[in-house]
């Protein structure tokens, strides 16, 4: 089960984001936060409010080679 958290076509700033994503995760549902662009800041901040997953829009490439190289994806890789 998932809960999407949409802050491209919603009016949700980070602390509503950071919110929304507590009572998501705490209510036992995955997370999933679309982004409103593909800013490297806009992905870290989703990753550490506690997103179990994002989707990133407007990606021109398969990977979106833009904004992924930029964020130390080891730092939020899951251990378990």
């Amino acid at each position: 089960v998932v809960g999407f958290i949409d802050t491209e076509h919603g009016n949700i700033d980070d602390r509503d984001m950071y919110l929304q994503v507590g009572a998501v995760s705490s209510s036992g549902v995955s997370p999933i936060v679309r982004l409103a662009g593909s800013e490297p800041w806009m992905i870290k901040r989703a990753l550490d409010c506690g997103a179990h997953a994002i989707m990133v829009p407007m990606c021109e490439t398969p990977v979106c080679d833009d904004a992924i190289p930029a964020i130390p994806l080891e730092m939020y890789l899951s251990l378990t």
